[in-house]
Formats: C-alpha cells, sequence, structure tokens
C-alpha cells in the first residue's frame, strides 16, 4: 500500500503544470486581441472613391429635309396650310381649329383631282417647279351651336399665288360663309369652318385649272 500512495503523489503536480500551461494560451489570446488596433467611436471609415459618371453625349441634330425632286407637270401645295402672320386671326380659332389648314389642303388635293390636275402636298415648296402658295388670312366666327337665333356665322378668307419657276404668275383673294349647312345647329364651330374651307379647296383648284 505505500508503494501505491507513492505512486500517487506527483498527480496534484502535474495537474497543476496542466493547468498551469492553458491558462497561458488563454493570456496569450486574449492579449493579441487587446493590442489589436480598433476603429475609434464615431470614426468614419474612409470610403473608396467612385469614377466620375459618364456625361450624356450630346444629342445629333435632326438631318435637314431633302429637297424635293421637282415632276413635271405637278402643282406643290403646303400639306398644311399657314395661318397669315401678317393678318390678326382669332387665338380661339388658332388654338382649338389647329386641322384646318390640313383640311384646306386635303380639299384643294380632292377637287384638284377632279380637274384633272395633279396637286401634291409637300412639307415645305421648291424654288422651281409649278407651286401655289396659299395663307389663310381671316377667319370669322361668330355663334354657337344649339343656340337660338344666334346660329354660327361663319366665314374664312383666303389667298392663292401661283409661281412658275421661281416667280409669280398671278394671285387671287378668296372667300367663304357658312352657317353650318343643314345640320349646322349641332356641330361645333371647327367643324363649320371645315365646311368653310372645303369649299374654298374647290374654288381654288377650278382657279389654277386656268393656271396650268
Amino acid at each position: 500500500m505505500k508503494s501505491s500512495a507513492f505512486l500517487l503523489k506527483p498527480a496534484p503536480l502535474m495537474l497543476a503544470l496542466l493547468l498551469s500551461a492553458c491558462g497561458s494560451t488563454q493570456k496569450t489570446t486574449t492579449q493579441a486581441e487587446t493590442n489589436a488596433p480598433k476603429a475609434e467611436a464615431g470614426q468614419s471609415v474612409p470610403s473608396v472613391p467612385k469614377p466620375p459618371a459618364a456625361s450624356a453625349a450630346p444629342a445629333v441634330p435632326a438631318a435637314p429635309a431633302a429637297p424635293v425632286q421637282v415632276e413635271q407637270g405637278v402643282i406643290y401645295v403646303l400639306n398644311d396650310i399657314p395661318y397669315n402672320p401678317d393678318k390678326t386671326i382669332d387665338e380661339k380659332v388658332e388654338n382649338e381649329c389647329v386641322q384646318l389648314g390640313r383640311q384646306f389642303s386635303d380639299s384643294l388635293v380632292k377637287y384638284a383631282n377632279g380637274q384633272k390636275l395633279k396637286v401634291k402636298r409637300v412639307e415645305s415648296l421648291p424654288e422651281e417647279g409649278a407651286v401655289v402658295k396659299l395663307t389663310i388670312d381671316n377667319v370669322f366666327s361668330e355663334g354657337h351651336a344649339g343656340v337660338p337665333f344666334n346660329g354660327h356665322q361663319k366665314s374664312v378668307t383666303v389667298t392663292a399665288h401661283y409661281w412658275l419657276n421661281g416667280k409669280e404668275v398671278d394671285s387671287k383673294e378668296f372667300s367663304r360663309n357658312s352657317t353650318g349647312g343643314f345640320w349646322g345647329g349641332f356641330k361645333g364651330s371647327c367643324s363649320v369652318l371645315q365646311h368653310t374651307v372645303n369649299t374654298l379647296g374647290n374654288d381654288v383648284a377650278k382657279w389654277l385649272k386656268t393656271q396650268a
């Protein structure tokens, strides 16, 4: 029994050495963590600069309209007949009846075909060939639909200038009145004015027949 007790005495010494080694390892780890640099509170982390944004490419200007290839025997007219800038046109008519110039041009082409004339609409008039320059010079618009004893009283005045190869040959003023026809009391003002320029298109077509 004494020999067994003697052999067990070194055990506490070994246990102490093991515990000491463990503590040293933990202390070393803690000290390494403590010595690691820490960002101060409130200190911002520097951001990586962003590359400058690419500037937008400049807008490419629209290409100018190609010049009209003049054809023999064709009379050219604007696709949308303008109001005469030198005349005073009722602002309400200009703002509301925005299709009046196009309707006038449509009417001229329609009735010119009936006169065996070839009229072609273009966005810009050529400098050569046969050209009719039209303007809407005056628009009178009184009365309203559905109002007794105060029905539509409309009139439109236009001017036509016939040019041939850059020289003015003739010009004429045309004017028409309208109350809107049989159903005029149920039509709006722009509809009655459309009826008026439709008749004017026929007048101008007949006049062009005498020029061609």
